[in-house]
């Protein structure tokens, strides 16, 4: 058998997971003739670098199913270098039923997100920065609540985005942010003055009567990305806001993390219509690629700035000619839940 390059570790949950494949019972215990029925795909991959597109399923859940026997036989030492890869291609089979798909390393992130900011969620700074969150957590009211801080991302999969609505920080009141940008789903919370005066333009400028809910989820079903330059906020003063938006380690923060989710997008081959709203979003736009893909640019909707030309910037319609345009469809504004 070839020895593969070697790349990294495995999880305990994905070595359990790549053992209910029942390899033993419809192939051989033998590992060489096991290997035999894999070699045109490793070799495939050993000459590209990439799991070939002819693999299914069942070819790519054996083909993790011999590489756990292989770790253990080895005395578990470090995966092949295909490991990650081939249980990514497993994640993103359109036949992969939820039983196939290996569990994920990032719990917050799933599917295609986790495979696109593989790179950022595995970096050092990452881990640092969900530990400086949760210990504020411990001392500090910290908006939104853990379990929907990666909301935008559960709702809006990567392969769905046609629309990124880029904020700049949750909401700062109790119970308004809900882990996508300016929504608010509880429905005893007040209307924010920003989410007023978007509600505002969407009448002004597409005649959609004010929603009878603050929630943005209808949005987020269809596509829209509704992010935020950073993830969570400390609630008091206008001091402790800014506190998680300006962390950092090794000059690496919430910015650092959400400049990936953008790049990644833009890496997108179908065209996407970015909305940045504020100074904050506005300055990622220099990580997208205007060749592929389409930008709107104002100030934020904020009562502070609304005026100074967020009212009559008519963002959604133009977002839908865009759209339309380039044969994505439309965004039904008016469903906002």
């Amino acid at each position: 058998m070839e020895s593969a390059r070697i790349r990294g570790v495995a999880t305990d949950e994905e070595l359990k997971w790549a053992l209910t494949y029942d390899g033993y019972e419809r192939f051989s215990r033998d590992m060489s003739a096991y290997y035999e029925l894999l070699r045109p795909a490793m070799s495939a991959y050993e000459a590209s670098g990439r799991v070939p597109e002819w693999c299914g399923v069942d070819l790519l859940r054996a083909w993790a199913f011999y590489r756990q026997r292989e770790h253990h036989n080895l005395g578990h030492g470090p995966m092949a270098l295909d490991w990650d890869d081939v249980l990514d291609a497993i994640r993103r089979h359109p036949a992969a039923t939820n039983a196939d798909v290996p569990p994920s390393r990032f719990p917050y992130l799933t599917g295609e997100w986790a495979v696109r900011l593989r790179s950022e969620l595995e970096a050092p700074y990452w881990s640092k920065l969900l530990e400086f969150v949760e210990s504020d957590r411990r001392s500090h009211e910290v908006f939104p609540t853990p379990d929907r801080t990666f909301r935008a991302f559960e709702l809006t999969p990567y392969e769905k985005v046609r629309v990124v609505i880029l904020g700049q920080d949750p909401y700062p009141t109790p119970d308004d942010a809900d882990g996508l940008a300016f929504s608010v789903s509880n429905p005893a919370s007040k209307t924010p003055d920003t989410l007023k005066n978007i509600f505002k333009e969407l009448a002004s400028d597409i005649g959609v009567a004010t929603p009878a809910s603050n929630s943005l989820e209808g949005w987020a079903s269809q596509g829209v990305l509704l992010l935020n330059t950073a993830l969570t906020l400390r609630a008091g003063s206008d001091e402790d806001h800014a506190v998680h938006r300006r962390w950092r380690w090794n000059r690496q923060g919430w910015n650092t993390f959400t400049n990936a989710v953008i790049s990644a997008i833009t890496e997108k081959d179908k065209r996407v219509v970015f909305i940045l709203w504020g100074n904050d979003a506005r300055r990622k736009a220099t990580l997208i690629d205007r060749d592929r893909h389409d930008v709107i640019e104002q100030v934020h909707p904020s009562p502070l700035s609304a005026y100074k030309g967020f009212f009559g910037s008519r963002p959604f319609s133009q977002a839908n000619d865009l759209l339309r345009d380039a044969g994505r469809g439309t965004i039904d504004w008016a469903q906002t839940s």
